[in-house]
Parts: C-alpha cells; sequence; structure tokens
C-alpha cells in the first residue's frame, strides 16, 4: 500500500502529480472532501467485491452499465464466494489466529480513496489485488476446518456422534468447496468465450507475424505504417511495434511509412504495406495504385481493427 501511495504523491518531476491532471484515477494534489470521500469508499467496496467474486475479473464501469454491475454482484456464485471470504477474515480474527487478512482490506478501504479519487474503473482492480492472497487463504483456511475433529479422545458413544457431526461438516465442507471452485472457473471459460466471439484476440498479428517476413526482401521490403503505434492490440501493446518485433526477430527488412516521409508512388509491384484504414485511403489519393494483398488465406477479424496489408500494384 505504501508505494502506491508514495507513487500517487510524485512530484511533477516524478512525473505522477503533472499525468493526474490528465487522468482521473489519480492523486490530484487535493483530498477530498467527506462526501467525495465516502463516495470514494463505496466504489473501492464495490470493486472488492466484484474481485473476491469474479476472481481477479472486475471488469464492469458501473458509470456506463449499472445493469451489469448490479448482475455482477449478485450473481449467486459471487454472492457464495463473497461471504464465504468475509466469515473466513471475521472467523480468523474472533479466534485469534490472525486479523492480517481483515486488516489488510480494512487498511485498503479506508486508507487507499483518499489517495486514489475514482474507483469506477476496472484498472484500478491493480491496487486492491494483492489483497485476493490473503483471502482465499482465509477461506481456505475456514473449508479446511470443516474437515478437523477438535476433540481427539472421547468416550465412544460421544465419539460416534462426533463422527457422524464431523461427517456432516466434511460433506458440506467439500461441496461448499466444489462451489467455490467451479464459480471462477465457470467465470474464465464464458469471459475467455466472450473475448474469442468478439474477436479480441492476436490472431491477425499472429497471421501477419507469419505473412509479413516471408514476403520481404531487400528489392521489396515490408513498408509499416508507423502512426499504428497509436493502434493498441488486445494484449495491451501496438501494432507497429508487435509487427516490428516480429521483423526483427525474422532479420527481415522492413521500412517506416511516416506522416511527413510517405513512400515513394513508384514502389515495386509487389511491396506490401501494412497500414492503417486512414493512411491507406491517404496514399491512395496521393497517387499510390494500392491493392488488398492476398495472404493465403483471409485477413483474420481484430478488435479493434483498422488496419490491414495492402500491395503496391
Amino acid at each position: 500500500m505504501t508505494n502506491v501511495i508514495a507513487f500517487n504523491l510524485l512530484s511533477a518531476e516524478g512525473g505522477s502529480l503533472a499525468m493526474a491532471k490528465e487522468r482521473d484515477y489519480a492523486f490530484s494534489g487535493r483530498l477530498p472532501g467527506a462526501e467525495a470521500y465516502l463516495q470514494n469508499v463505496r466504489g473501492a467496496a464495490r470493486l472488492g467485491w466484484q474481485m473476491l467474486g469474479s476472481s481477479f475479473q472486475a471488469t464492469v464501469d458501473e458509470t456506463t452499465d449499472a445493469a451489469g454491475l448490479r448482475r455482477v454482484m449478485g450473481h449467486p456464485g459471487a454472492l457464495a464466494t463473497c461471504l464465504t471470504a468475509l466469515l473466513a477474515m471475521a472467523a480468523l480474527a474472533r479466534r485469534r489466529a490472525t486479523s492480517l487478512p481483515a486488516l489488510l482490506w480494512l487498511a485498503a478501504l479506508l486508507v487507499l480513496p483518499i489517495f486514489n479519487q475514482a474507483w469506477h474503473h476496472y484498472i484500478l482492480a491493480r491496487y486492491l489485488a494483492p489483497l485476493l492472497p490473503p483471502s482465499f487463504a482465509a477461506m481456505g483456511l475456514l473449508l479446511a476446518a470443516g474437515h478437523a475433529d477438535p476433540r481427539a479422545a472421547m468416550p465412544f458413544a460421544a465419539a460416534e456422534r462426533r463422527s457422524r457431526s464431523r461427517s456432516g461438516r466434511s460433506i458440506l465442507a467439500l461441496v461448499w468447496t466444489l462451489v467455490l471452485v467451479l464459480h471462477p472457473i465457470m467465470r474464465i471459460r464464458d469471459f475467455y468465450a466472450g473475448e474469442v466471439a468478439a474477436h479480441k484476440t492476436n490472431a491477425r498479428l499472429w497471421q501477419l507475424g507469419e505473412a509479413l517476413p516471408a514476403h520481404a526482401s531487400a528489392q521489396r521490403p515490408v513498408w509499416l505504417d508507423y502512426e499504428l503505434r497509436f493502434q493498441r492490440s488486445t494484449a495491451g501493446g501496438n501494432v507497429y511495434r508487435t509487427m516490428k518485433g516480429f521483423m526483427d526477430a525474422a532479420d527481415a527488412d522492413y521500412e517506416k511509412v511516416k506522416l511527413d516521409q510517405p513512400p515513394p508512388v513508384d514502389l515495386p509491384a509487389g511491396t506490401w504495406l501494412l497500414l492503417g484504414d486512414a493512411r491507406a485511403a491517404e496514399l491512395k489519393a496521393a497517387g499510390l495504385d494500392l491493392a488488398p494483398a492476398d495472404l493465403g488465406r483471409p485477413l483474420a477479424p481484430a478488435a479493434p481493427g483498422g488496419y490491414g496489408v495492402w500491395e503496391a500494384r
């Protein structure tokens, strides 16, 4: 927690305070008022509930998808997971085994909202992610206690009754463990299925990473649109840097297409250019004869797209 606070309190020379004026989730140099602070605490609690109940997936922006937020927070699996976590942390603290998980959450929910003043977006999840392992450990200890027999020495009849009681607790703990394990597995399955259906994969990048180096030559280098460095990929990088990495790894010949340095209009026929859609339209309007390149198979869908491979004719 201290490194998060220190980062958000850096001076303008350190970059954070200056950049905070352009962002809405970092410390802006002013402490929040009472109303804003309570709103931040509520937002942090909702985000923590999402993360505990969704197993690291807190992706609902409550400012744009209130119905989605209610579905995530009220999902039976999420309710089971979060309530188990709360019960586990409370039980460990009450038995004086350890209060660390509960104290970590309490400190985070009360202190971090002072320095981080917008809890409506998933990017804030990284601040609360370190709290999940202690929470899951507390849940494990609670469930493991369902299998333990607190009394080893007792009369036979009492031992038999205790044995039946212990068997019931063990079955209940086993069933509850299965619920807690299967819930995140189903959430992860649904999440990745949704990502694939929305074409949020790197299929196009891999396809081009194979095709472009194979086509490049010293006589016909591949031209890469330098403006694609602003085109983000689903993995968090940018299209230009990713393609440049593929070309460098294959020791293939390539050139940059810059705004102030367009390629010559007399490019050798068959030269490939990786261009953003808007850039391709500009070059064609400037007299460059371009057509979609034949990659041997259709260009893989991508979201976000907005770029493709063109061939000079």
